[in-house]
């Protein structure tokens, strides 16, 4: 008979002294369960510490075969393996969650342009300014500066794009994103 089989005949047993009622019986079959099941269990063993006097022979002994035949049944629900916690000390649940998200920014400064210069709801002026700035963002994005330094000279500009509007800031948002490799 084998490890789940053996488990599943104690937790029978463990009913059977449960319905009795037999206290003798009880602490004897405590006894044999915490020896028995004490190295895939260690909590176990460590509530009924026969060996160094830590058990209270007062106490009730069906309460304890009823505490045990609960680690049993868990212990049985598992596979009668031992939980990885105990096996390892790692963590009992091992999350690795390995997302990626991969945009391709497939729009030019050209392209930018023109969709302002075709908008037809902008005043000259207006596309004009924008203009400029899509030339500064392009000097700021071809330059070979460090991401910092563009950062920093692109502070101006994103406060600029604030005023603008949803429709310019659309517009400059995948350029921006270019700009720094990403």
């Amino acid at each position: 008979m084998g490890i789940r089989g053996e488990t599943s005949r104690d937790i029978n047993r463990c009913e059977e002294i449960i319905n009795a009622g037999d206290e003798a019986t009880a602490t004897k079959e405590a006894i044999r369960l915490v020896i028995a099941y004490g190295s895939y269990l260690p909590n176990l063993k460590e509530r009924f510490d026969f060996e160094t006097g830590g058990y209270d022979y007062t106490a009730s002994c069906i309460e304890d075969i009823r505490l045990i035949q609960g680690a049993l049944k868990i212990f049985k629900a598992n596979g009668c393996e031992l939980p990885k916690l105990i096996q390892g000390r790692s963590p009992l649940v091992e999350l690795n969650n390995n997302n990626s998200i991969q945009n391709y920014i497939n729009i030019s400064f050209d392209e930018v342009r023109k969709n302002i210069a075709s908008s037809g709801i902008l005043p000259q002026e207006e596309i004009d300014d924008i203009l400029e700035r899509i030339n500064e963002l392009e000097e700021i994005s071809q330059g070979s500066d460090t991401r910092n330094k563009k950062w920093s000279k692109m502070k101006g500009l994103l406060s600029w794009l604030g005023d603008k509007g949803v429709d310019v800031a659309v517009q400059f948002l995948p350029l921006i994103l270019k700009s720094f490799g990403t």
